[in-house]
């Protein structure tokens, strides 16, 4: 199997987490909230949800899926921003917090993995002289 295409598969997989992680910030950001314990308001975690689905539904009908993991990425980087003043030993859950903000980190490794391997696929692919 070429590694554009097994690359292209786990970007669509990362778009069917988007889609499935927006679903339940949106159904449930109350519950969602509590469990990660992020100090944000209800409303972030709905707006996040949406900014998912939106990520998902872009990567999932792109024929080169992998290219737009990059806006998983963005919203990674931005969750860990938001997550980043609840990890305060202020917050009474601060433990579920840190657990979050590594889960988050964990599939941000995988997201710039997924991205930075399209591009380079997609520059091997522009510089052949053949």
């Amino acid at each position: 199997m070429r590694k554009s295409a097994s690359n292209d598969r786990l970007a669509y997989g990362l778009g069917w987490f988007s889609i499935a992680l927006g679903v339940s910030e949106i159904v449930a950001p109350g519950p969602l909230k509590r469990l990660s314990g992020v100090s944000a308001p209800k409303s972030v975690m709905v707006i996040y949800g949406l900014r998912e689905i939106l990520s998902g539904v872009v990567i999932l009908s792109s024929p080169r899926p992998a290219r737009w993991v990059w806006l998983r990425v963005a919203g990674d980087v931005l969750d860990l921003l938001t997550l980043a003043p609840s990890l305060r030993g202020s917050n009474a859950r601060s433990g579920q917090a840190t657990a979050s903000f590594a889960s988050i980190l964990a599939v941000t490794m995988v997201d710039l993995a997924c991205a930075a391997m399209a591009e380079q696929t997609g520059r091997r692919r522009r510089f052949r002289w053949y």
